[in-house]
């Protein structure tokens, strides 16, 4: 008898188990959503000053001639790349930014070490 009263009890507490681990999920799945009040750094319309003016000058090439090769290199010497510039340089991330960051290769070094240990 007091084996059938502690199945019973694992078989109740095995389905509370689940119970609260699918609503965890659920609610960590549906709380980005909740998202929306927080207020982050950026407004959704500051990034679009930038693409708009990289649109236009893509857009005036394509409806000109061919460039020479020296006017593409001269354009893409002035920043990132050809169509970019130097738009969004100073958002961007690059190791003399980030001293202290490990690359790809120092992290696969590290988890091939841990395991070979």
């Amino acid at each position: 008898m007091v084996l059938t009263s502690i199945s019973g009890w694992v078989r109740a507490a095995k389905a509370l188990m689940v119970a609260f681990v699918c609503a965890t999920v659920l609610v960590v799945n549906v709380s980005p959503a909740f998202a929306f009040g927080i207020r982050g750094s950026a407004e959704p319309s500051e990034g679009t000053a930038v693409l708009d003016d990289v649109y236009q000058e893509s857009k005036q090439v394509t409806e000109s001639q061919p460039r020479g090769m020296k006017e593409v290199q001269k354009k893409a010497s002035e920043g990132l790349n050809g169509v970019q510039g130097a738009a969004n340089t100073g958002k961007m991330k690059s190791p003399g930014d980030s001293p202290g960051a490990q690359t790809v290769k120092d992290d696969v070094k590290d988890a091939i070490d841990s395991v070979t240990d």
